[in-house]
């Protein structure tokens, strides 16, 4: 975990994956998402970008895993195993 050097900015906790195999875009796949990270960046700039609150972002991301469980022996969406 990287330390965070200037205790006064905001941090979240973001999930990493590590050697995902990603399409190789194309130039013009590559102009689109330049132009839209540039678009967000103004967004930012000019106050228009949304604040997150971490515990909200972490317990959401939690709920999309719990609501993905596919186990026989659990129902979709359980967060307690049962008894085998």
């Amino acid at each position: 975990m990287t330390k965070v050097a200037d205790k006064s900015k905001d941090t979240t906790l973001v999930a990493v994956t590590t050697m995902e195999e990603v399409p190789v875009l194309s130039a013009e796949e590559h102009a689109e998402l330049v132009a839209c990270l540039r678009d967000a960046e103004t967004e930012v700039i000019e106050g228009r970008g949304a604040t997150y609150d971490s515990d909200e972002m972490r317990r959401r991301f939690m709920r999309g895993f719990e609501s993905r469980n596919t186990s026989p022996d659990r129902p979709i969406g359980s967060t307690t195993r049962s008894a085998s």
